[in-house]
């Protein structure tokens, strides 16, 4: 057990240093992120702009609101309008993210056969399967309120092990949807047929998959390790203008190490995803690492 283990963790190591040799060679690839970021940013900007000019416009005059200014009691249609619209953004949030990591999957598997990398490529092959990544979006937003509500209510309930099991079954939904999005850009299945096409793949490759994402763990953690003096000057007591310095120099590099990861762990996906369906290791790959990712069940 112990030295089939230690095998997958190597496996993880070799395919996490195989998919930063991707984006070295391909640094075009960090692009789809970015945007996705920045597209989430100018969400919620816009969100909070027309929310505060509306509420000084015609907050005053709307008795919902009123109401609740004057007693502190949000009334029935306040609640069920802020559901909605918590609901919608939410949706919006999920569809943004997907969108643009499926742009993100098919310029890796393209790059997988051909060599080279096209940002509009990618980007018309997201618009292509909009109707897939709208019903995925739906989908995984759905689930992931439920999800959050459920452990919400465990942990009021059980306290911290209420608190521990609804992370498990927020871990088993990511795992069990991990080649979703490969599934959808590829084979063009809907949300649900993807999930049980994610599920196929996952039976063969459940530990070496967490072997990988555990290798990308690890080099998160090594880029990681630049932030801690920073942590440290703020703590030492710099003064307000000392700290803001530090936290400015801090906000780049955090923005920037979440792109790299989430590029990476695009990456592998893809990676295990081309393995799974085409049998062969996508270059780059080293093949005993992809072929140990993929044992027959016994």
């Amino acid at each position: 057990m112990f030295d089939r283990t230690m095998r997958r963790l190597k496996f993880g190591w070799s395919m996490a240093g195989s998919s930063k040799a991707v984006v070295r060679r391909q640094p075009k690839l960090l692009v789809f992120p970015l945007l996705s970021g920045l597209a989430l940013a100018g969400l919620f900007y816009l969100v909070y702009t027309q929310a505060l000019v509306s509420f000084l416009r015609h907050g005053g005059h709307s008795p919902m609101v009123r109401s609740f200014v004057e007693t502190g009691e949000i009334s029935r249609g306040l609640e069920l309008t802020l559901y909605a619209c918590a609901a919608a953004l939410y949706f919006t949030v999920w569809f943004i993210a997907i969108f643009f990591n499926s742009a993100l999957v098919f310029s890796v598997l393209r790059f997988f056969e051909t060599g080279r990398v096209s940002l509009r490529e990618g980007l018309s092959m997201a618009c292509y399967r909009l109707p897939q990544i709208l019903g995925w979006a739906l989908v995984a937003s759905t689930i992931g309120v439920m999800l959050a509500m459920l452990t919400a209510m465990l942990k009021d309930r059980l306290g911290f092990l209420g608190q521990f099991l609804g992370g498990l079954l927020e871990v088993a939904w990511a795992a069990l949807t991990y080649f979703v999005t490969p599934a959808l850009v590829v084979e063009g299945l809907g949300p649900i047929q993807a999930v049980r096409r994610s599920h196929a793949i996952l039976k063969q490759s459940w530990g070496e998959t967490a072997g990988g994402e555990f290798g990308l763990g690890i080099v998160w953690l090594l880029l990681s390790l630049p932030l801690f003096p920073i942590w440290l000057a703020a703590s030492a007591g710099f003064g307000p203008a000392g700290s803001a310095i530090l936290v400015y120099l801090a906000v780049p590099y955090c923005i920037g190490l979440v792109i790299l990861m989430s590029t990476l762990s695009t990456v592998l996906c893809a990676a295990l995803y081309t393995f799974a369906t085409k049998g062969e290791p996508p270059a780059g790959f080293e093949p005993g690492a992809m072929a140990g990712a993929f044992r027959p069940r016994r």
